[in-house]
């Protein structure tokens, strides 16, 4: 299981190919704390490049929980390439089914915007199901590409 702190945006997107940066924190509250945020923001890059365990997870909770205080709209996710009942104890949302390359870019989020693959996904823009992912892997596989299905849950914490 990997986990990670991303943003919520107005897209209609809710996968694994998101990532909180500094231009997050631009919100009134998060302004006063800048300097404060911006410190804990490269702690949290350091920890997701440690292995992921409980230790770290823990850790990414801590800045999800800063992040929320400081109004910045953000949510955080578990995902892999099996299916979860929960994450360290932690009550996991269903979201969707992500069509991933090495469990770490999105194939859906670059490739499927107005296309026939389109009508395969829910309205967080992921596949609902096994069978609509397997759908897209098959619709837009390529060449030396080796898509896979990831399982993408919302942590409620």
């Amino acid at each position: 299981m990997r986990y990670d702190v991303v943003p919520i945006r107005a897209v209609p997107y809710r996968g694994i190919d998101r990532a909180i940066t500094g231009a997050e924190f631009n919100t009134k509250k998060a302004k006063r704390q800048f300097k404060g945020l911006l410190a804990k923001y490269f702690d949290y890059l350091s920890v997701s490049e440690q292995p992921y365990c409980r230790e770290n997870f823990e850790k990414v909770v801590s800045f999800y929980h800063l992040l929320k205080e400081n109004d910045i709209r953000c949510e955080m996710i578990a995902y892999g390439k099996d299916p979860m009942e929960n994450a360290y104890g932690y009550k996991t949302v269903f979201l969707g089914i992500d069509i991933v390359l090495d469990m770490c870019e999105s194939f859906i989020f670059d490739c499927i915007s107005e296309s026939d693959g389109k009508v395969l996904l829910n309205s967080n823009g992921l596949s609902e199901n096994i069978d609509d992912a397997a759908r897209l892997i098959a619709l837009y596989k390529h060449d030396g590409f080796i898509l896979e299905p990831c399982w993408v849950y919302k942590i409620e914490c």
